[in-house]
């Protein structure tokens, strides 16, 4: 097969979770013997912007940069240059642009979206953009018969709105176990004595009531908060005008087995996500066998588990009262790690994502007869 793949920043994985989607199928892909392709923004790339990653071709395209302009003319730009590929399978990580392939449909290629997560209910967008994007649901739903969701509360919202269930593939993650605790020196902790948060700096990851909750917690830990914004941002400014000796911001921690030391070794890790689909700073958390203090939204519960994390009603008091419980159950808590881990290897690693990806791929080519879905 010769297989596309549009939406991505970098390949590498530099920035965001389509990044890392692109990144760890595409590499796998070419494994398999497919030709592969994925356009990314110089950027974001490497520095030595490499032709290659592992088998991968990697084709550059720049676009108008902006915090509201690059993705757009990014996707703009790469589905047009993509028309001249004679693939496969073209395949959209994110349905936000989906109009932009509409020829695509003209020319019969075959086109699949990946839905990811509901990104019109960000609270970060007015309701212009709201309107923009749920405008490129409705057309993702137009253009073709094929999606895939990392999330099945994604695919029911799919059937209900659009009566198009698509396949629900979850995205992976990594079993880790700490390597080279020394990191942690260069932070200044010491193993269990601090909670974590890693994500990037927006409002629907609820980092302020994470940061709030935690304070009136009156909690003797330290607060470690990994990651930023891609643009300055009027939240990110806002999160850092809070004073407290016991919050650390360390900004985005690039460097390698630094962020999966800092998530090994922590007390546990606090995760405020409340747009789903899955999101792969909670199996990142998973894979490190976290105690894991969630947002109680259906996305989180179905990808931990309803027994396996503690979770929180999306307001500082409750997340105030859930860190206590932890301290005060954490012998119990703990024990729950290696159910943790296994639920990751079981449905939310990549080796299993790329095969269910190859099967509908091959579906969509008629190929295949069915395909299968995570579980």
């Amino acid at each position: 097969m010769i297989i596309q793949i549009f939406g991505a920043r970098s390949v590498p994985a530099r920035w965001s979770g389509f990044d890392t989607t692109a990144s760890e199928l595409a590499v796998r892909f070419a494994a398999q013997g497919h030709k592969v392709i994925v356009y990314v923004m110089p950027k974001y790339a490497l520095p030595e912007k490499p032709r290659t990653f592992k088998g991968v071709e990697l084709r550059y395209v720049s676009p108008i940069y902006g915090k509201n302009t690059e993705t757009i003319f990014h996707e703009v730009i790469c589905s047009f240059v993509g028309l001249f590929t004679k693939a496969d399978i073209n395949y959209v990580l994110g349905c936000r642009t989906s109009w932009t392939y509409f020829l695509y449909k003209l020319l019969n290629k075959r086109l699949v979206f990946n839905t990811d997560g509901l990104d019109f209910a960000r609270k970060k967008w007015g309701k212009v953009a709201r309107n923009f994007l749920k405008f490129g649901y409705k057309s993702a739903t137009l253009l073709t018969h094929y999606h895939i969701h990392d999330n099945t509360h994604i695919q029911d919202y799919f059937v209900r709105n659009y009566s198009r269930k698509g396949v629900f593939i979850s995205i992976g993650g990594y079993e880790y176990k700490s390597k080279y605790p020394e990191i942690l020196k260069s932070y200044e902790v010491e193993p269990g004595e601090y909670y974590l948060i890693a994500c990037r700096f927006e409002p629907e990851n609820n980092i302020h009531n994470l940061i709030e909750g935690f304070i009136r917690s009156s909690s003797q830990k330290k607060l470690l908060i990994a990651g930023g914004a891609n643009y300055k941002s009027k939240y990110e400014i806002e999160l850092r005008k809070i004073k407290s000796e016991k919050v650390r911001f360390l900004g985005p921690v690039y460097i390698p087995y630094h962020i999966e030391e800092l998530h090994y070794n922590c007390f546990a890790y606090l995760h405020g996500h409340e747009v789903g689909g899955t999101n792969p700073s909670l199996l990142k958390a998973m894979g490190c066998g976290n105690v894991i203090i969630a947002n109680s939204t259906l996305y989180n519960i179905e990808v931990l588990g309803k027994e396996n994390g503690v979770y929180f009603d999306n307001n500082p008091d409750c997340i105030a009262e859930r860190i206590k419980y932890v301290e005060n159950n954490y012998e119990k808590l703990i024990l729950k790690k290696e159910e943790i881990i296994a639920r990751l290897n079981k449905f939310y690693n990549w080796d299993y994502s790329a095969k269910l990806h190859e099967k509908y791929f091959k579906y969509m080519m008629g190929l295949e007869k069915e395909f299968e879905e995570t579980f």
